[in-house]
């Protein structure tokens, strides 16, 4: 099954090239001229990877790739012209996956369009996997947990932050990374993410208790402890 792949620039001449290349390597191409064509056609082709253009003019590829990432975790690459460390660490904490400036050599861009290919299937099997602590067990797929066959009830956003923590046990995250990690975006308040834990915190003690905490690391931020 050949991949499928999102090609969003406002350049038809980029977009052609890109797509010719990667019919030459049985993947599809999926062409969008601006952001909210791309919204358009990513919801209806569910591409298995985007090549994002920032500099576009009704919404920018920053734009586009917080707005994919409240929905999907495909990879997404920026091709762009715009060369500032800010713009790649900005993309990059949006979400992105990669970030390739223009002008690109074919065999490099193609060479980078499979690796994230591949390393997007990686993750999805060990994704598949639930995160098992004693009786309590994350599954990943549904985004539910359960301690001892019995429901925990976590809203959308605790379940994702809980994932989030528990797929790094005992690594220290400054506040700043889970928000960019959850929530998908490098501003916020700090307030959303500490409700958040607190409510987490009174979850994980009442329904399974002695099976994992969140720890507060002093001016710093949280790790979860086994």
């Amino acid at each position: 099954m050949s991949h499928r792949v999102l090609i969003v620039d406002d350049d038809a001449e980029i977009r052609e090239l890109i797509a010719m290349y990667a019919k030459e390597q049985q993947m599809q191409p999926i062409e969008a001229q601006n952001g909210e064509s791309a919204l358009r056609m990513f919801r209806t082709w569910q591409p298995d990877l985007v090549l994002l253009d920032i500099g576009m003019p009704d919404m920018d590829g920053f734009a586009v790739c917080r707005r994919i990432r409240q929905e999907s975790n495909v990879p997404i690459m920026y091709l762009t012209s715009r060369q500032d460390n800010a713009d790649i660490v900005n993309g990059l904490e949006l979400g992105g996956d990669d970030y390739i400036v223009k002008p690109f050599h074919p065999d490099v861009l193609l060479a980078r369009i499979k690796a994230n290919l591949r390393r997007s299937r990686t993750d999805g099997d060990s994704r598949c996997q639930p995160l098992v602590f004693g009786d309590l067990v994350i599954n990943r797929e549904t985004y539910e947990a359960h301690y001892r066959d019995q429901p925990i009830p976590f809203l959308a956003k605790e379940i994702k932050l809980l994932i989030y923590m528990a797929e790094r046990p005992r690594q220290v995250f400054h506040i700043d990374q889970l928000y960019a990690g959850v929530w998908h975006s490098s501003v916020g308040d700090a307030r959303t993410v500490m409700v958040h834990i607190s409510n987490i915190r009174h979850k994980l003690a009442a329904y399974a208790p002695d099976t994992v905490r969140i720890e507060t690391v002093k001016g710093i931020g949280y790790r979860l402890i086994p």
